[in-house]
């Protein structure tokens, strides 16, 4: 019987295949925090009213039409308890008297409880989300 010789070939093949697998994962790893950070950066730019990708969806400096102006009337109607962010001092709840627009991406809504009233102005970054709205 022969003797086979061992060349040594096969641990060097699996010492590649490791270094193979290893630079795959990093790639792949560093693919993922790259799209991880263009998307926090999309977010951002979303946040500041910035946003280019999403069309005019985000544009609110641009002059609004009365259509728009009835629906930032009733989206700041349907958030005014969070806008004003303090409680009523009289009655349970804070009513909407008046809102205007001093320019075309703020919004100043007039509010009373039946004993205190007062006024609040937010620039508007994304029209259909107060949560975005900047208190001035």
């Amino acid at each position: 019987m022969a003797k086979k010789i061992d060349t040594g070939n096969s641990s060097k093949k699996k010492r590649g295949s490791g270094f193979a697998w290893l630079l795959i994962f990093s790639v792949v790893i560093i693919f993922i925090l790259v799209a991880q950070m263009q998307e926090k950066n999309k977010r951002i730019a979303f946040l500041e009213g910035k946003d280019n990708h999403r069309g005019a969806q985000n544009n609110a400096s641009e002059a609004q039409t009365p259509l728009d102006k009835e629906k930032l009337k009733e989206t700041a109607g349907k958030a005014l308890q969070k806008l004003i962010n303090k409680p009523p001092s009289i009655g349970e709840k804070w009513i909407l008297t008046d809102v205007r627009f001093p320019k075309a991406d703020c919004i100043s809504l007039d509010y009373e409880d039946g004993h205190f009233g007062d006024t609040v102005t937010y620039k508007i970054v994304n029209p259909s989300d107060p949560d975005t709205w900047i208190k001035q």
